[in-house]
């Protein structure tokens, strides 16, 4: 009997070595399948210019902006979102022509041809390729002359669903005004968050300039504002769409729509006025928005000093 009980557990033990080999052989063999294919796309892209591909939404579409001036081919390297916890690639919800890898295979010719950029610091280089580029480009002067362009492309093709709707002919048929707030830890914990004496302060700026504003309020944690942001003002909580994966794009088609912005000191934020099709539009912006004379906030837009929390 014993001897039958260890001939059974020596079968299952085969058994379960066998299978880890085959999950770990598919494993290996789709890996080297993905780096086949990856290299592939080079090859077919023959890139001039490759540009890391890094944060989330609002930061992917300066470095997508930016790519516009480029003269040349672009391939972007998404291999560092798939290192990064909270970063996915996101720009697939566009109508953009755009090629990608997501393999770390570039590591050498990113040592050797590495650029590294911060604050329009490229702005008015000449860039002779073959060039890595790593940076935010977080200055319209990048991709201003191609703005017509942007509007179309940074358009989703999600799609709306009722509560969405019901929003946007709310914000469309009022003298709507973007709130927006970024409240989460990761800002406090580095010290970007905005004190709340900014947004009351663009309140009463929009209030003398705009007749029967009606302020709606986009923020990254809606319940966290409601708890603590206090005003004598009416605000209407654009919490919507808790469940649904497209989130993030119909919120800012939304925020976009707003005749008017009070922007926080994100990139997503940033996106929201800018985007803006109003021609009357008052967007106001914090100053500094990360640090003192970065360029972040176009020139046209209203600046109103904020400190940090």
């Amino acid at each position: 009997m014993l001897k039958g009980l260890k001939d059974g557990l020596f079968f299952i033990k085969s058994k379960i070595n066998i299978f880890k080999f085959q999950i770990h052989f598919k494993f290996r063999s789709q890996k080297l399948k993905d780096v086949c294919d990856e290299i592939n796309t080079i090859i077919e892209t023959k890139p001039d210019y490759i540009i890391k591909l890094q944060g989330r939404l609002g930061n992917q579409m300066f470095q997508y902006a930016f790519s516009k001036s480029l003269k040349g081919n672009v391939l972007f390297d998404c291999s560092q979102l798939e290192t990064q916890k909270f970063a996915n690639y996101e720009l697939d919800k566009f109508n953009l022509n755009i090629k990608t890898i997501k393999t770390k295979i570039l590591s050498e010719f990113e040592k050797k041809y590495r650029l590294k950029e911060t604050f329009g610091s490229l702005i008015g280089m000449e860039l002779k390729p073959p060039i890595y580029l790593d940076g935010y480009f977080q200055n319209e002067k990048y991709f201003r002359e191609y703005k017509e362009e942007l509007i179309k492309e940074f358009t989703t093709n999600a799609k709306m669903t009722d509560e969405y709707l019901k929003m946007a002919e709310k914000i469309e048929g009022s003298n709507s005004v973007l709130l927006n707030f970024r409240v989460a830890k990761d800002y406090k914990k580095i010290g970007w968050s905005v004190n709340y004496d900014y947004q009351r302060k663009a309140i009463e700026y929009i209030k003398e300039r705009v007749q029967n504003p009606e302020f709606f309020v986009f923020a990254d944690d809606i319940n966290e504002v409601k708890r603590s942001f206090k005003t004598d003002e009416k605000l209407t909580f654009a919490d919507l769409g808790k469940n649904n994966p497209d989130k993030v794009y119909l919120d800012l088609e939304l925020m976009k729509k707003c005749k008017h912005d009070i922007l926080t000191n994100s990139s997503f934020s940033f996106w929201a006025g800018w985007l803006n099709v109003n021609p009357n539009k008052i967007v106001i912006a914090p100053d500094p928005w990360i640090q003192e004379n970065d360029g972040v906030a176009p020139s046209d837009w209203v600046k109103i000093r904020a400190e940090k929390n």
